[in-house]
């Protein structure tokens, strides 16, 4: 990777389109993988950090997909 690269990964625009797509796409995601846990009311630690991973996923990917943009365009 190239600094131009981990450069555009953490612009302004990039992150604030990754946290835009994440707070969409989380809600989706954690529903369909933690329908049962959130119904029973089970919320603990793990259910948490399954969360946080929910969140950093589609963040990563999204940001990374800006990153490569930005950067081909250069």
């Amino acid at each position: 990777m190239s600094s131009e690269f981990i450069k555009n990964f953490f612009r302004k625009e990039t992150t604030y389109t990754a946290i835009k797509v994440a707070v969409f796409i989380t809600p989706v995601l954690t529903l369909i993988n933690e329908y049962d846990v959130m119904v029973n009311g089970e919320f603990d630690k793990k259910f948490f950090m399954k969360l946080f991973l929910t969140f950093l996923v589609p963040y990563c990917v999204s940001a990374y997909s800006c990153a490569k943009t930005y950067s081909s365009k250069n």
